[in-house]
């Protein structure tokens, strides 16, 4: 989404100097993930990251904690591990910061549902669920580049996500608020959990933001100084 990869800004560019990086928006989605991943790496680069927001699927993940994946999940049950040098450099960058780690499941659909998330963990023991992470790992698999998965939390293990929110967000992560308001006309009801997953939204970009400003320059990579990170 727009707002997730404006987070990234600091890790790009400072005074309007670049320091090699690239943001791609994919869009939502396991397909969007993979497209958007396969254009980076028609570009030549040299690794990839999955940067955004998940949701929890154990209950000591909180709103707006970030946590860098170790592993990652689809829905087929295949595994692919994050590159863990890269990971641990990025870990010690973030050293002054409470991130956890852990495996991150990607569904194909939106997972809205406390019980669907138990199931969820349940099968993969997986800590957190989003809809890219996989599909970008699988294609840096494929390319032979590096992969890794940063993600801060929105919604808690136990929260139920209304209906409303999903249809207030395109495919190609843009946002629709005209549905919001329809959506709120047909059902005021669930005005107070939509309030409830905005605050906890912007408190996943907050965090998101930080750990940018962390990261940067070099976004934590391995290797020569000169070596080009490539954000997805």
């Amino acid at each position: 989404m727009a707002d997730e990869a404006r987070t990234l800004n600091a890790a790009v560019s400072r005074d309007g100097n670049p320091y090699g990086h690239q943001i791609i928006v994919t869009g939502i989605g396991p397909a969007n993930a993979a497209a958007g991943a396969e254009r980076m790496l028609a570009g030549r680069v040299d690794a990839l990251v999955s940067w955004g927001t998940a949701g929890a699927l154990v209950a000591n993940l909180p709103p707006g904690k970030l946590l860098v994946y170790t592993d990652v999940v689809d829905a087929s049950g295949t595994h692919r591990q994050c590159d863990p040098t890269w990971q641990r450099d990025i870990i010690h960058a973030l050293r002054t910061t409470d991130v956890r780690t852990g495996s991150g499941y990607t569904s194909d659909h939106a997972i809205t549902d406390p019980t669907q998330k138990a199931a969820i963990h349940t099968a993969s023991r997986c800590v957190a669920v989003d809809m890219e992470s996989a599909a970008i790992g699988a294609a840096a698999a494929a390319a032979g580049v590096r992969f890794v998965a940063v993600r801060a939390i929105v919604d808690p293990v136990g929260f139920a996500i209304p209906r409303i929110a999903l249809d207030a967000v395109a495919s190609n992560g843009t946002t629709r608020p005209w549905s919001v308001v329809t959506s709120l006309a047909h059902s005021p009801g669930d005005l107070p959990a939509l309030l409830r997953l905005a605050r906890w939204h912007r408190a996943a970009l907050a965090t998101l933001h930080q750990a940018a400003m962390l990261l940067r320059p070099a976004f934590a990579t391995t290797g020569s100084r000169n070596e080009r990170a490539k954000i997805a």
